[in-house]
Parts: C-alpha cells; structure tokens; sequence
C-alpha cells in the first residue's frame, strides 16, 4: 500500500528534521528553513534642501530608518565632501563639508543620501560697492584773491545707499576735509 505523508510549513528561519514510522521502518523527512521575507526600508531625512552663504561650512542631515536598512550617502558636486562614512545600516547622521564660493555668483549641487537628492544651493560672494566722487579733480588758482582760504565739495556716491567710505590718511598738512569717514551719499568741504 502507500502512506502519505502531509508536512506541514516551516515558519522557522532553521531547516528542522523529523521522523515517520511506517511498517516498523523510520522514514527521516528534512525540511529546509522558511525563507525570510525582507523588510521594506523607509528612509526620512531631516532635510531635503539647503540654502548656505558663501563661507566653507560643514551641514549635518540626519537619516531615521529601520535597523536591518543599509544606505550610502554621495556628494555629485565636487566642493561638497561627505566627512562620515559612506556606508552605513540603521539610523544614523552624514556630515558635508562645503568650500566657500570664492565667485559672485551662486551655485547649486546635488547630494545623495539614502537613494534621496539633498539639494544645495551656496550664495556667491556679494558684490562690493561701485564708489564716485565728483569732481574727480579740483583745480584751485596757485593765489588767493582773498585772505580766506580756497574751498570746494566733492560727492561721494555708491551705486548703493549707505555703504561706508573713509578718507585716505597721508593728506598734505595745506588740505583738510570736513571728514575723515561718513556713509553714502555724502558731501565733503
């Protein structure tokens, strides 16, 4: 005749072994383990975008997923250096170092943390004010008609309003200026 035997599945991640008596005989069954069913990996990251000024600086993003999920963590611009490991499993935190932005204008580079874009944007250095002083030069007659000292005004202007000038030291001891430094636009005698 014929036995047949029905097997239960293995819910363990071990093979088990059992045995069967038929007709006084041992049938050994082995049974291969259950194969584990992976864990889908979420990844949260504490920010997607930056915006930084244009000095070097170091930015820290901070990565929330479960213990068994591994992820990496690239930089794709060249002035931005990933400064902890590259690889990591588990929640866990990355450091960028970033190079100041010696050029006026800004740029934008890409990191990649956990299979995420993590943009960066750097402003570029500021631009300095554009000064005028008007007259540029003064011509004064080499005598007086008067016993009261030649004057005149010089402008100085900036394209913009409110940045500080100061007046050069080292001016021969027959000139004097109503001041040695002041905020744009001003007018000094």
């Amino acid at each position: 005749g014929t036995v047949s035997i029905s097997v239960a599945e293995n819910p363990s991640t071990a093979p088990r072994t059992g045995t069967v008596t038929v007709a006084g005989q041992t049938v050994m069954v082995q049974q291969a383990a259950a194969v584990p069913i992976p864990v889908p990996c979420d990844y949260a990251l504490s920010a997607n975008s930056f915006s930084l000024n244009q000095q070097s600086g170091t930015l820290q993003v901070s990565v929330s997923t479960g213990a068994a999920c591994s992820w990496t963590a690239l930089s794709q611009a060249a002035w931005m250096t990933v400064t902890t490991s590259a690889s990591n499993a588990g929640s866990g935190s990355v450091s960028v170092a970033v190079q100041a932005n010696s050029s006026a204008s800004s740029r934008t580079g890409t990191l990649t943390i956990a299979g995420q874009a993590v943009s960066v944007t750097q402003a570029g250095q500021p631009a300095l004010p554009v000064l005028t002083v008007s007259p540029s030069q003064i011509v004064l007659s080499s005598r007086e008609d008067s016993l009261a000292a030649a004057s005149t005004t010089v402008t100085v202007q900036t394209n913009e309003s409110g940045a500080a000038f100061t007046v050069g030291n080292g001016l021969p001891s027959w000139l004097t200026v109503t001041a040695s430094a002041g905020s744009t636009p001003a007018t000094l005698a």
